[in-house]
């Protein structure tokens, strides 16, 4: 059940239908929109879900379906239940594009059955026949007409009415010119009257040429004659397309009688293609608005409805216009607590929350995805009711609360375990003390019939009785008090205030009517309504610390991962450090003990010679100098800085590759890596390169720099490409760009659907070194070409 008749416009999903026909691509998709309504089937519910979520990946992926052509070929299939009755070219052409599309997208969906079974499953039992293409394709071009060899008959008739028709011109234009030589015939030309080819005369020469008269101007002074020389030759024409003509018609009866055993078949495609265009735009509307498929519930006994990051579908489309997103809301409803009641200042958010939740149930049970995470879990129900807006009516002789009681009537009688209800502004409308007790008793019945719904109201006593009574809870819109500015933020658990006063002073009522209305209220409604504002105030900035404990919490875990990181590494490297140091003194002691060894051959050898001995200590002093470690190494970068000069190539401390230096200061030096140019501190440079020995450091552990630099291509081209594949290429690229110090790139992606450029767009912007997306020009790609700004 569904109350009342108007629940779509009530609820904005009026809006959805019509936006989902802007997608469509056929009146068969379009006429499927119209016929949507709710189900509590779960299958049903559950593959057309599953269908629309395939397809959306199919388009934000990027995968290269066949064209969608559409043809409602309704037309063609009636006429192929009655004998006589053919096909002309136009439908023969339509009715082979539908069997190309039809053939061309099970092939696609049968090659990815395992990613797509729920879309393979709907032209997994078409049965494919290649005769049928070729049947039609052997008397009708690309073109959508017939061929000239669709058989002999046809094709010598055509040549005959060719040579012709050739003949009658050539006979015609030659009356004509001599006609315009002797003054005769008017400027206009030869036309055609009446089907006939003629000449323009003068009227007062018609006596001067033989023929019929078949027309004459407005002013009466042409007449337009077809000589006599042409008339049977025009006869014969005449004749020769009539027997054309007939042909054709034979040639087309006979491609109908060929055709009509697979009326059932043609009948089958001509729904799969319906089915297909409806799902396809439901897809688009999905990839426009984000929606999302939810999980469902199939056993309703534990019945538990949980909204994510839920939004109202209108207004998200509608905010995305002006670059803006709504406020998202959480919400849950179980066996625990089934009625919510939403309590706040007016304009506050209440109604657009109650709808947003009535909008994505509905339009899951529609078979839409849904405006919310795809961690929201919902229920089947029975019966859905709202009670929005105002239902008076003069017609029915009903005032607005009149309508309003009409409406509970309803619900309390016909409410069950698996109905969801909306009740906005409960009880308002009347006195409110009587207002307020009605609405009381009516949540107590709904409550006790075990119903699920979502209520709106300002009324003390209501959010009392939900915050004492099983089966309820409250919850508010927030509202920032400080500045008077309605938040939009749903929050579950406690009731809000209405802030009449408050918005009373800040519409600039009179101090003295605010003072008396504090009176009237009585300070125990006032207290109330005041302590609920200052919860709210500071349940607000007890959750905007905590939001910020957790920002700081969390860049605290980082800088000690980073400390962790740095701590292992560092100690990894003083471990290989040890060692190498090891190695080289274990090949110091082996060198050392060599030469002593070998010296003290030597002196024994040589008796120790003076000369001899002097020698040796020479060589063992020139050992000693190798091994000293120098200290002072101020000394050596002093002697190095003094051969410094603009131009000289250098090798920098933990650069792989050299810099060129381009100017000289006390304190640093600017130099160029690559087209990188940067200042380093004086005691980082640690050597003067040689021309020649600088172009080798170029290429340092497997990696060419300059070779990078002069392959790059700031213009890429990723049409045909995955989504995927499309982003790590446009990735690539701006890494190389960063690198190479290039502050502009140029992506080709076309236009199509958007896809490949709404993937690029949205990921690039997150790089922190992109200073600005923007399409290029329209005279050189407009949209389909993304040009990023680098910093």
């Amino acid at each position: 059940m569904l109350y009342p008749h108007d629940f779509e416009l009530k609820t904005g999903f009026d809006t959805i239908r019509n936006l989902l026909k802007n997608f469509c691509s056929s009146p068969m998709g379009e006429d499927m929109v119209n016929k949507i309504r709710i189900s509590v089937n779960y299958n049903f519910i559950n593959k057309s879900l599953e269908q629309t979520s395939e397809f959306k990946s199919i388009l934000e992926d990027g995968y290269n379906l066949p064209e969608f052509k559409f043809y409602d070929i309704s037309i063609q299939i009636n006429k192929l239940q009655t004998e006589g009755i053919f096909l002309i070219e136009s439908e023969l052409s339509e009715l082979k594009n539908t069997c190309d599309f039809v053939f061309l997208i099970k092939n696609f969906f049968k090659k990815k059955e395992n990613k797509f079974p729920y879309l393979y499953e709907i032209y997994s039992q078409i049965e494919i026949f290649e005769d049928v293409i070729k049947v039609i394709e052997n008397v009708i071009d690309t073109n959508g007409e017939m061929k000239p060899d669709s058989s002999p008959k046809y094709n010598s008739l055509l040549k005959e009415i060719k040579k012709t028709e050739n003949d009658i011109h050539r006979k015609l234009l030659a009356v004509f010119n001599k006609a315009q030589n002797d003054g005769f015939a008017s400027d206009t030309g030869i036309t055609i009257r009446n089907g006939r080819p003629v000449i323009p005369i003068k009227s007062e020469h018609k006596k001067k040429i033989s023929g019929i008269v078949h027309d004459e101007s407005g002013s009466g002074t042409v007449l337009y004659i077809e000589p006599n020389i042409i008339v049977e030759e025009n006869n014969k024409l005449k004749h020769l397309e009539i027997e054309k003509n007939r042909e054709r018609e034979q040639i087309l009866k006979h491609t109908t009688l060929l055709l009509m055993p697979f009326r059932n078949d043609f009948e089958v495609y001509n729904k799969k293609v319906a089915i297909t265009d409806f799902i396809r735009a439901k897809a688009l509307l999905s990839v426009k608005l984000n929606l999302c498929k939810p999980k469902i519930l199939i056993d309703n006994k534990n019945n538990s409805l949980i909204l994510v990051d839920a939004t109202h579908p209108v207004l998200y489309n509608n905010l995305s216009k002006i670059g803006k997103k709504p406020v998202s809301l959480n919400c849950t409803l179980n066996e625990k607590n089934r009625i919510m009641v939403i309590s706040g200042p007016n304009a506050g958010g209440k109604s657009v929350a109650l709808k947003t939740i009535a909008i994505n149930q509905y339009m899951m049970q529609c078979g839409f995805l849904i405006s919310a995470s795809p961690d929201s879990v919902l229920p089947i129900f029975k019966q859905l009711m709202v009670d929005i807006g105002d239902n008076q009516s003069i017609d029915n002789n009903l005032s607005s609360y009149s309508a309003h009681l009409q409406a509970m009537n309803i619900f309390t009688k016909n409410a069950k375990n698996d109905t969801l209800f909306f009740i906005d502004e409960l009880g308002s409308g009347t006195d409110p003390q009587f207002g307020g007790a009605l609405g009381e008793a009516i949540l107590k019945k709904l409550n006790d019939k075990k119903s699920f719904g979502v209520v709106t109201s300002h009324f003390s006593n209501i959010k009392n009785f939900a915050g004492q009574n099983d089966g309820f809870i409250n919850a508010s819109m927030l509202y920032d008090l400080d500045n008077y500015m309605p938040l939009y933020k749903l929050v579950i658990g406690k009731p809000g205030s209405s802030y009449a006063i408050e918005l009373a002073k800040k519409t600039g009522i009179d101090a003295e009517i605010i003072k008396n209305a504090k009176i009237i209220a009585g300070t125990t409604h006032q207290r109330i309504d005041e302590l609920l504002a200052e919860y709210e105030q500071l349940l607000q900035k007890t959750k905007e610390k905590l939001k910020s404990t957790e920002e700081k919490d969390a860049t605290l875990t980082k800088l000690i991962a980073d400390y962790n990181e740095l701590k292992e590494k560092l100690k990894n490297q003083k471990s290989s450090i040890i060692n190498q140091a090891k190695i080289q003194a274990d090949e110091i002691l082996s060198n050392s003990r060599k030469l002593i060894e070998n010296t003290i051959s030597e002196i024994k050898r040589n008796s120790a010679e003076k000369e001899n001995t002097s020698n040796l200590r020479k060589k063992i002093a020139e050992a000693r100098t190798e091994l000293k470690i120098e200290n002072d190494t101020d000394k050596t970068n002093i002697e190095l800085l003094k051969k410094l000069k603009v131009g000289c190539e250098v090798k920098i401390k933990d650069y792989n590759i050299p810099g060129k230096i381009l100017k000289i200061n006390k304190e640093n030096i600017l130099v160029e890596t690559g087209n990188i140019k940067t200042k380093i501190s004086n005691n980082l440079i640690e050597a003067i390169v040689e021309p020649s020995k600088a172009l080798t450091l170029y290429s340092l552990k497997g990696y060419d720099y300059r070779n990078t630099v002069q392959q790059f291509n700031p213009r890429l081209d990723v049409r045909g490409m995955l989504a995927d594949d499309a982003l790590n290429t446009a990735i690539d690229a701006v890494d190389k760009a960063l690198m190479l110090s290039v502050d502009k790139i140029w992506i080709l992606h076309g236009k199509g659907d958007g896809i490949l450029r709404k993937v690029i767009r949205e990921n690039l912007k997150k790089i922190k070194h992109v200073k600005n997306i923007e399409s290029e020009h329209p005279d050189f790609g407009g949209d389909g070409v993304t040009i990023i700004d680098l910093y």
